[in-house]
């Protein structure tokens, strides 16, 4: 009866087979890169675009603070940008007893290039980065040393298990983690390697099961998030222009290689490079 109201062209008045819509209905449960088409074309609920991957209500719900973490297992994943954009780490604490995780994430932007960044955006980076989610570095490139700062941190506070870099630009930072002792993972951004963890963090959002905190930048990057397909089922978080786009995803692009690397840790692992 609330699909009619929403739907006019559901039979009996209309064409449409109820049978259709709830086939529809179950499909977009089972799988979160539909939801938002099927609110949008089935029930006339226009709250985002149709290519948004990520539910916002679903991730709003997810805003818990995180539990305790000191000592606790964790992966992290690190987006490493371009010389004048984010670059971001996502520190993840998944839960065995409850098939939960919570979930810590930082960004980088040099200080130089916040107004503009800003500006393109239309998010507040002054007030992210006075509430601490955002880390403004000094000079006109990203400071990668600010990064590997964050996870010296992190080793000292959690049971850090493995870290997994995007392969781009990543041998000054790899290369920094191992002399440190720390596994190092190098992550392919490909379907291949990305669309298991992409899956597993939609399904986690749908099903509640995971703790950010209420991060705004974190959030704000969610909603940037689309999807790309290779037509075998397999899907990744497509990269925004960025020169053309005011969007960002670079956190949830970390939070997607931590997952991986949680997915697939070696069984044996010691100081240096594996590639996934």
């Amino acid at each position: 009866e609330t699909w009619r109201k929403a739907h006019p062209s559901l039979e009996p008045a209309g064409f449409m087979p109820v049978s259709a819509i709830r086939r529809l209905n179950e499909d977009a449960l089972q799988d979160p890169t539909k939801i938002a088409a099927f609110k949008r074309f089935q029930l006339n609920i226009w709250d985002q675009r149709a290519t948004r991957a990520i539910d916002a209500q679903a991730w709003a719900a997810c805003g818990a603070e995180t539990r305790s973490l000191i000592d606790r297992k964790c992966w992290i994943g690190v987006d490493l940008s371009s010389t004048t954009d984010f670059t971001s780490v996502s520190l993840w604490f998944p839960d065995d007893a409850d098939k939960s995780a919570d979930l810590l994430s930082f960004s980088f932007l040099p200080r130089s290039r916040a107004r503009a960044v800003g500006l393109k955006c239309a998010v507040p980076l002054d007030l992210w980065a006075e509430a601490g989610h955002l880390e403004l570095t000094a000079g006109n490139s990203v400071d990668y040393d600010a990064v590997i700062r964050r996870i010296e941190w992190a080793r000292e506070c959690f049971d850090v298990q493995i870290v997994g870099i995007d392969d781009w630009n990543a041998t000054h930072v790899e290369g920094e983690l191992i002399k440190r002792g720390l596994s190092v993972v190098k992550l392919r951004q490909g379907t291949a390697t990305l669309s298991a963890p992409t899956k597993t963090l939609l399904g986690m959002v749908l099903d509640g099961r995971i703790r950010h905190g209420g991060n705004p930048l974190l959030a704000w990057a969610a909603s940037c998030c689309e999807t790309d397909d290779d037509g075998n089922d397999n899907i990744r978080f497509q990269k925004p222009s960025r020169d053309k786009e005011g969007k960002r995803i670079d956190p949830i692009a970390a939070t997607v290689n931590a997952i991986a690397c949680w997915q697939r840790t070696p069984t044996e692992q010691s100081p240096g490079v594996y590639v996934f």
